[in-house]
């Protein structure tokens, strides 16, 4: 019984976007590291001044490096799960759940704190933007929209539109 609850769980830790995809450059900034991306796609969004934009940057580059060390251990926690599922080890499949979750929690917490440090920086009109946009606070960046989000209806209406011949 045991072993039919974990299996569901290290199917989901094992589906998510590997972690080193994760902490370095995505492909969706033209070849810029992700934290020039996170900022030319942030000052667009919120008119940053030049000032604020160094701002950004420097706070971006800074949680790159704090998140680095932990998205190499996910890396690491990835491949001991598999090896635990094709054991059978209960005990350590358990043991890395544990360990994933937590450093997950570190790299919302790094997240958090940044967009923390970003929001003290912006003027009203800019956080009214800013608070239009909930997926910059949780880690979407607003690099595109995520399930669920507030257009997942009219994603969902297109969907099930005729395909045209």
């Amino acid at each position: 019984m045991k072993m039919l609850l974990i299996l569901p769980i290290a199917s989901l830790i094992l589906a998510q976007v590997p972690a080193d995809h994760q902490m370095r450059g995505r492909a969706g900034f033209a070849g810029r590291s992700e934290s020039e991306g996170r900022t030319a796609h942030i000052s667009k969004l919120l008119n940053l001044s030049a000032a604020q934009q160094q701002k950004a940057h420097e706070l971006f580059q800074d949680e790159a490096v704090t998140s680095k060390g932990v998205g190499d251990k996910m890396k690491a926690q990835h491949e001991a799960m598999r090896d635990a599922i094709k054991r059978g080890s209960s005990e350590d499949i358990d043991r890395i759940a544990q360990e994933s979750a937590n450093a997950q929690a570190q790299v919302m917490a790094a997240h958090a704190k940044t967009m923390a440090k970003l929001y003290s920086t912006l003027n009203d009109d800019q956080r009214k933007t800013f608070d239009a946009h909930p997926e910059l606070m949780m880690g979407g960046g607003g690099r595109g929209p995520r399930p669920g989000g507030p257009d997942a209806g009219a994603r969902a209406q297109r969907s099930k539109a005729p395909v045209q011949q």
